[in-house]
């Protein structure tokens, strides 16, 4: 059971070890072939996206309105073709799920290489990709769990959609006052369901995971034990996520800057696949420590730093001591 640590939980303490430790880890000495091995571990973690967002624009009332006879062709279109539509359609879906299902695969093996680079300050491929095989099926598993879940509510927002415009629908209106009323309520619980999914994605990466490479676990012990954390601790870490807002506009407005000071060429180098990352790495590993940091404070036992860990691996909880 998760002990009530009397330790001071700071959200500004992990900044400076953490800046202290992309130093040791890229320039303590610099060493090419370790900060190109640590990429690769990092681009592998990186290979899932954020959630899309959606972007509409009312801006143009009029340009709308002309939508309405290109929805209306679309709609027979569909309704004439159903018979190659739908066969095409499920195919595609087949090869995207799968190919979503691979990228989480190597994600979540990604996910465990770098954070054993992290926490060893090694440039290792071979070694973590082995040793947490079995650690990153479990945390595959629980992702696609979270995959499902997000296309469950997406998809269902979509239908809501769908339903809605056929049924308000109306000559030379795209959208109604009707439609946009509906999709009110319905785009709050999308909202809401996607937050706290994007909450668990989250803490699954930035806590579940060092839990899971200190124990040796699967996510649902590793989950179970940041729940009994959380339940000790919810203040603190409800200051983290409110933190993490900030940090992420810091992290948006330096890469901007150097973007400026560059004249586009950091900006250039940072869309080219691979090379952004490499390019990247300093600041992803200063998150990535600043995130461990964190954790560590909460007691020995959820520090991947310590000696137990760089030297054993696993740092099984029995045999942990806050």
């Amino acid at each position: 059971m998760t002990d009530s640590s009397p330790l001071t939980v700071s959200v500004i303490g992990p900044l400076k070890p953490a800046m202290e430790r992309v130093k040791d880890i890229l320039f303590r000495p610099f060493n090419f072939e370790k900060w190109i091995s640590i990429a690769f571990c990092t681009w592998l973690a990186g290979l899932t996206g954020g959630y899309p967002g959606f972007n509409f624009n009312y801006s143009n009332h009029q340009r709308i309105q002309n939508l309405s006879p290109v929805f209306q062709h679309a709609k027979e279109y569909v309704h004439h073709n159903l018979s190659w539509i739908l066969p095409a359609s499920a195919l595609l879906l087949i090869f995207f799920l799968a190919l979503a299902m691979a990228l989480l695969w190597l994600s979540s093996r990604g996910q465990f290489m770098l954070l054993h680079c992290v926490a060893l300050n090694r440039g290792e491929v071979t070694v973590p990709w082995k040793k947490f095989s079995d650690a990153a099926t479990s945390l595959w598993h629980f992702r696609l769990l979270l995959l499902a879940l997000s296309l469950v509510n997406a998809l269902m927002f979509a239908v809501v959609i769908v339903w809605c415009v056929l049924r308000f629908h109306h000559p030379g209106h795209f959208f109604s006052p009707s439609v946009l009323v509906a999709l009110i309520p319905v785009g709050l619980v999308f909202f809401l369901a996607s937050l706290v999914l994007g909450v668990i994605r989250l803490f699954t990466t930035q806590f579940v995971v060092p839990i899971m490479f200190l124990r040796g676990g699967t996510w649902s012990e590793g989950w179970n034990e940041l729940l009994e954390l959380l339940g000790s601790s919810s203040g603190q870490f409800f200051l983290y996520l409110l933190f993490q807002i900030v940090f992420t506009l810091v992290i948006f407005l330096i890469v901007f800057l150097a973007v400026l000071c560059t004249c586009c060429i950091a900006g250039i180098l940072l869309l080219v696949p691979f090379v952004g990352t490499v390019v990247y790495l300093p600041i992803t590993i200063f998150t990535r420590s600043y995130q461990l940091h964190y954790l560590a404070q909460y007691g020995a036992k959820f520090d991947v730093f310590k000696p137990e860990s760089q030297e054993h691996g696993f740092l099984p909880l029995k045999n942990a001591q806050p």
